[in-house]
Order: structure tokens, then sequence, then C-alpha cells
């Protein structure tokens, strides 16, 4: 699987956070979950930010995460 859905959100994110934040999406090697950190400017554009790539992980990954 190439994931391509959450890299493109990843990606945006990155470009609308600017200098201003940070994404860090993270498999874990133990368990059937991803994390999603994200760092900004307001807590209302990390929720979004957030909320729009863990409904790509969903999507692309669908029942194994």
């Amino acid at each position: 699987m190439r994931y391509d859905t959450v890299q493109e959100r990843v990606k945006a994110a990155q470009v609308k956070l600017g200098n201003n934040g940070r994404v860090l999406l993270r498999y874990s090697g133990t368990e059937k979950l991803a994390r999603v950190m994200v760092e900004g400017p307001s807590e209302s554009a990390i929720n979004e930010i957030s909320s729009d790539i863990a409904e790509a992980l969903e999507k692309d990954m669908g029942s194994i995460v």
C-alpha cells in the first residue's frame, strides 16, 4: 500500500503550517495503531489538520489501523 491520501494530506498540512508548526505521523511497530501529532498556531488549526489526517488514515488503511 502506498497511502497516497495520507501523504497528500500530510504535505498539505506542512504547507499550511509553514514555519509555524509541524506534523509527525508515526506507525506503531507493536500495535495496529498510527499516532498523529500536530503542533500549530491555534487549537482550531491543530484540530482541523489532525482530523483531516486521521480521516485519510482510516480511508487508506481501513481496518488495519
